[in-house]
């Protein structure tokens, strides 16, 4: 094989290797995006931070619309509210350590997901009663 032949398996091994790392960075993107650990909600910045964020402010006003809307008592907006402020210690506390691992985002959202469906849960019983 003559030289030419040899400078073109160099190009387009690169070439595939470049495409390689750009489609694993564009696939990495589209999941953090799906699973909110990328962009910034609200105009916030700070990355995945921000959804977590955004989490606990729309746990927040979901507490809030159920005890206006007379779907909480105020009793249980209180106890949602303590288990909430417990999630964002927690969220701080991890933060203090340096950005947290998939593990430690994991188990806020995991907490977060936990708390929405008490909401809900609680929310629904009162609309049967």
């Amino acid at each position: 094989m003559g030289l030419g032949g040899c400078v073109m398996k160099k190009v387009l091994l690169a070439l595939v290797c470049a495409g390689m790392v750009l489609g694993t960075t564009v696939a990495n993107a589209d999941r953090d995006e799906r699973y909110g650990y990328g962009g910034a909600p609200h105009g916030e910045g700070g990355g995945w931070h921000s959804g977590i964020r955004a989490r606990i402010h729309e746990a927040q006003e979901r507490i809030e619309r159920g005890v206006e809307q007379g779907r909480l008592s105020h009793r249980d907006a209180h106890r949602f509210r303590e288990e909430l402020r417990g999630i964002e210690e927690t969220f701080v506390r991890m933060r203090e350590d340096g950005p947290l691992d998939y593990e430690e985002q994991g188990r806020i959202h995991r907490a977060l997901g936990r708390l929405n469906a008490e909401i809900s849960m609680e929310k629904r019983e009162h609309d049967r009663y």
